[in-house]
C-alpha cells in the first residue's frame, strides 16, 4: 500500500501544531512493521519539521512575505503531476486542500478543530478557510477528529456522517525527557498556558479570571509556555490587574 502526504500544511506553517502532527505521524507509522511505502510531497515547502524526516520530494525555501499563494499554486500543479506519477492507495491531507484526486484513490482528512466555523469573527478570511474544510470534509473517505467535541462539531456545523469520522486522540513524542534545572524552579503549583496568547486563544479572559481570585493567586502560578514576550499592551494589563511578571526564559513566563 502506498501513502502519501500532500505538501498544503507544510507550506503554510514554519512551525505549528498541525504540521508538528503531520511529521510525528508519519515518523512512527514508518516505524511500524506494517505493508506501508509513505511519500511526502512537500513542494516548495517553509515547514522546519520536515527537515526530521528523509525522502522528501520537495524544496526548503525561505518564507518570504507575501508569496504563500504563488508557493500553493505551483505546489498545487506540481503535486498534481506528482500524484499521478506515484499512484498512490491512500492520501492523507489537512483541509487545506483544493485538490480533487481520482476516485480511486481514498482521502483521509485530519481536522484537529472547528475554531474557524465557531469564531469566525477573530479571522479576517471572510469565511474561506470554512469553505474550503467543508469541501474537503465531504470529499474525504474518512475524517480523523482529534476530540469528540470536534467530531460533534463536525457533525453538527457541517452535517457531516458520525460514521465517517473516527475519533483518534493526540500524543505526546517526549520519551524520557527530564525537566532542565536552569534558572527558577517552580516548587509551587501552576496553571500552565501554552502558545499563541492572541484573539481566540482567550488568554485575555484567563489573566482576568486569574486576578480575581487571591485564593488562586497564592496556591498556583500562572505560567505561560511558548507565544513570545508579553507585548507592551500584556505588560499593561498585568500591571493593571496588579499582578507581577518574571521572565524565566524567552519561552517561559510567569504572573504570579
Amino acid at each position: 500500500m502506498k501513502l502519501v502526504y500532500t505538501h498544503e500544511v507544510f507550506t503554510q506553517q514554519t512551525y505549528g501544531g498541525v504540521s508538528r502532527y503531520f511529521v510525528e505521524l508519519i515518523k512512527n507509522i514508518r516505524k511500524l512493521n506494517v505493508d506501508v511505502s509513505i511519500r511526502i510531497f512537500g513542494g516548495f515547502y517553509i515547514n522546519e519539521y520536515l527537515r526530521e524526516i528523509p525522502a522528501v520530494f520537495g524544496i526548503k525555501v525561505p518564507p518570504i512575505k507575501y508569496t504563500g499563494l504563488l508557493r500553493r499554486k505551483i505546489n498545487q500543479l506540481a503535486q498534481n503531476f506528482w500524484i499521478m506519477q506515484n499512484k498512490p492507495s491512500i492520501i492523507h491531507q489537512s483541509y487545506y486542500s483544493d485538490s480533487i484526486f481520482d476516485k480511486r484513490i481514498k482521502v483521509v482528512l485530519t481536522v484537529p478543530d472547528m475554531i474557524h466555523e465557531l469564531h469566525p469573527d477573530s479571522f479576517s478570511d471572510n469565511g474561506e478557510t470554512s469553505v474550503l474544510k467543508k469541501r474537503c470534509c465531504e470529499r474525504a473517505d474518512k475524517i480523523i477528529a482529534i476530540s469528540k467535541t470536534t467530531r460533534n462539531d463536525l457533525v453538527n456545523l457541517f452535517g457531516i456522517d458520525p460514521k465517517k469520522i473516527e475519533v483518534i486522540y493526540l500524543a505526546s513524542s517526549l520519551e524520557g525527557v527530564t525537566p532542565e534545572q536552569e534558572g527558577k524552579v517552580l516548587f509551587q503549583n501552576y496553571i500552565l498556558y501554552v502558545g499563541d496568547r492572541h484573539g481566540y486563544k482567550n488568554f485575555d479572559v484567563l489573566i482576568r479570571a486569574y486576578a480575581k481570585s487571591k485564593q488562586v493567586q497564592n496556591d498556583f502560578n500562572l505560567v505561560c509556555f511558548g507565544g513570545g514576550e508579553f507585548s507592551s499592551s500584556e505588560e499593561n494589563k498585568i500591571n493593571v490587574l496588579d499582578l507581577k511578571k518574571m521572565c524565566i526564559k524567552s519561552a517561559v513566563m510567569i504572573v504570579c
